[in-house]
């Protein structure tokens, strides 16, 4: 049995207003009591009713969320279907609809139904329409049940900050979870994941504050520390990042991995009007990007998947599509600059014009979560092979927080 902290004890017994949401750092216990406390509400609902789970995608709510409960649950009680995503409650005929945020055919299938609870996991991720048509939807037998929100803290400006935590018109409560509320952390997993975060990703996801980002969006590049002209390392792996571009030039960058899991920016390109086509290897190859070299993978820009084809059949290289969060990209090759595991050559002058350039979108005279879309072509590059390749590698976790 798990020890539970104050914290989740206070959200357990007393999660029953109409929206009971839980902010802070990650893994503070916050989704771990909020599933069993859904459990319950669940196994509590009324019969023949129907409630609603929604995440930021199908599959992390199946990760997050479902596996958990069902896991709990044991199959004492629920069964679960795949197509459509449901959860069923035997002993009093409850249906729990699932969804994720990102597919906007299934959640529309739920709004507007009629539901007796709603439970919002990852909730900043999700449309503000439709967080707010599944909440008014809870309104079974003309009552107003209690909706759960769990979310790692955003920009102040958010509008779960501004429209339900901050909103003195609604009935809520709110619990901060940091990392000492989930008892059962250890140190060392405590520090490892410290060292995962920087700048305002730091003190969203580990101090758990709502706070803005500031000024340049590269603010742990130092020339004196990250620009090199040899490298000494073994090189383990050679990759490929690609935003592509027409009038908007398109950009590539090569990059080594070392045996250390150090990357270092080897050579650019940085070229308008230049076709997917021979013309683009005959390039590279000029460049000497494919003397003894063997590249493994080229990320590229997913929303174009037809010049990615192309790319392929030119090539004759795996293309993966990158992943594009943004915000969370910018903290892993921000957080590489910090841990100084990113290098970059000094021959890379485009990329050092554009470093020096690239900035957070303000409004009202306040820095968003959003860069400016100028000087961000080897930038969005860069981005898409680091990120992407540190998202698809295997973690191995020690221990397991959660385990039973």
């Amino acid at each position: 049995m798990i020890e539970w902290s104050d914290k989740q004890k206070s959200f357990f017994a007393n999660s029953y207003h109409s929206f009971n949401i839980l902010s802070g750092a990650v893994s503070s216990g916050k989704t771990y009591i909020s599933n069993l406390r859904w459990y319950k509400h669940i196994c509590d609902a009324p019969n023949n009713s129907l409630l609603v789970m929604i995440g930021k995608t199908s599959e992390s709510l199946k990760d997050n969320c479902i596996r958990w409960i069902m896991d709990m649950d044991n199959g004492l009680t629920l069964d679960e279907t795949k197509m459509p995503m449901r959860l069923y409650s035997r002993h009093n005929n409850v249906e729990v609809a699932c969804a994720g945020g990102d597919n906007e055919r299934a959640w529309q299938r739920i709004q507007g139904k009629t539901t007796a609870g709603a439970y919002f996991d990852e909730v900043t991720n999700l449309p503000q329409t439709l967080v707010q048509n599944i909440a008014k939807g809870c309104r079974h037998e003309g009552k107003v049940w209690p909706k759960f929100m769990t979310c790692n803290p955003d920009s102040p400006s958010h509008y779960i900050k501004t429209n339900y935590i901050e909103n003195p018109e609604i009935d809520k409560r709110v619990w901060y979870f940091g990392l000492p509320d989930n008892p059962s952390l250890t140190k060392e997993y405590i520090r490892e994941v410290k060292q995962l975060y920087t700048g305002a990703l730091y003190d969203r996801m580990i101090l758990g504050k709502w706070v803005q980002s500031e000024g340049v969006v590269y603010d742990e590049f130092n020339r004196e520390t990250h620009i090199f002209d040899k490298m000494q390392n073994s090189v383990k792996e050679w990759i490929i990042g690609l935003d592509h571009g027409w009038e908007h030039p398109l950009a590539i960058c090569l990059l080594a991995v070392d045996y250390d899991g150090n990357y270092w920016l080897m050579d650019e390109v940085y070229k308008k009007h230049q076709h997917i086509d021979d013309s683009l290897k005959a390039l590279l190859i000029a460049k000497g990007w494919f003397n003894k070299k063997r590249i493994s993978y080229v990320y590229a820009d997913s929303a174009r998947p037809d010049l990615n084809n192309k790319l392929n059949k030119v090539l004759g290289l795996p293309i993966i599509p990158a992943t594009k969060d943004v915000f969370e990209g910018i903290n892993c090759v921000n957080n590489h600059f910090k841990r100084n595991k990113l290098h970059i050559h000094k021959d890379c002058n485009e990329f050092m014009r554009e470093i020096d350039c690239y900035v957070w979108k303000e409004k009202s005279g306040k820095p968003t979560d959003e860069p400016v879309k100028e000087n961000d072509d080897l930038m969005d590059a860069l981005r898409y092979a680091i990120y992407s390749r540190e998202k698809s590698r295997v973690r191995i976790i020690k221990k397991n927080p959660f385990a039973r």
